[in-house]
């Protein structure tokens, strides 16, 4: 009998979780955020809140760090400070 490795075997990365806050101002910020986290592949999740400026990041922490994330976020534009 044979086994996928895409189920069998294969170790989950750990995450972790960041909360930035972002210097956002409207929905098309909200929309390159999102657009840049999409293409990123060790976030695992993004929330973006945009009354609190606020965006959550989960991220597999042995691929990347909030430093590299935050620094993504700013080559945007934007002023990013960590919560």
């Amino acid at each position: 009998m044979r086994f996928s490795s895409k189920l069998f075997g294969k170790k989950e990365d750990a995450t972790e979780s960041v909360d930035f806050e972002v210097s956002m101002s409207c929905g098309k910020c909200v929309q390159r955020v999102e657009d840049l986290m999409a293409k990123n592949k060790d976030v695992v999740e993004t929330r973006i809140d945009l009354p609190t400026k606020t965006v959550s990041l989960t991220y597999k922490k042995n691929k990347t760090d909030e430093n590299k994330l935050k620094g993504s976020i700013e080559g945007l534009g934007f002023d990013v400070t960590i919560k």
